[in-house]
């Protein structure tokens, strides 16, 4: 299944559009994409997802790749499963480690965004 969500004026989901696909190939997330961009004509947006690998040429290909984030959710977990490759697996260093991760992510201006990551 696939899906577009957004944020309504009350900052809750509203669900755009949603379609079920054979699989997660190419094709069905072009297409999708395709009738998601169609339906917005000039509308700017940007398309969050974890890594997959299968969708990031197609929003390329559909919307640019400026348009592509990915979700803090995914990065965070990533991040936390190398760190404790490295040793890190204390709960409360996993913690600290996050809030520096979440510092560095949020940070509205280049200069804030470089204090964090220093």
């Amino acid at each position: 299944m696939l899906a577009v969500c957004t944020l309504d004026t009350d900052n809750h989901f509203f669900n755009f559009a949603y379609a079920i696909t054979c699989g997660e190939k190419i094709e069905e997330y072009f297409w999708f994409l395709e009738m998601v961009a169609q339906c917005l004509e000039c509308l700017k947006l940007v398309i969050m997802s974890d890594k997959h690998l299968t969708i990031l040429p197609v929003v390329a290909q559909v919307f640019g790749k400026e348009y592509h984030s990915y979700c803090l959710r995914y990065l965070t977990k990533n991040f936390l499963k190398e760190a404790a490759k490295h040793g890190i697996r204390k709960e409360a260093t996993k913690q600290i480690m996050k809030e520096m991760f979440y510092r560095v992510a949020y940070a509205p201006t280049a200069g804030e965004y470089n204090v964090a990551l220093d």
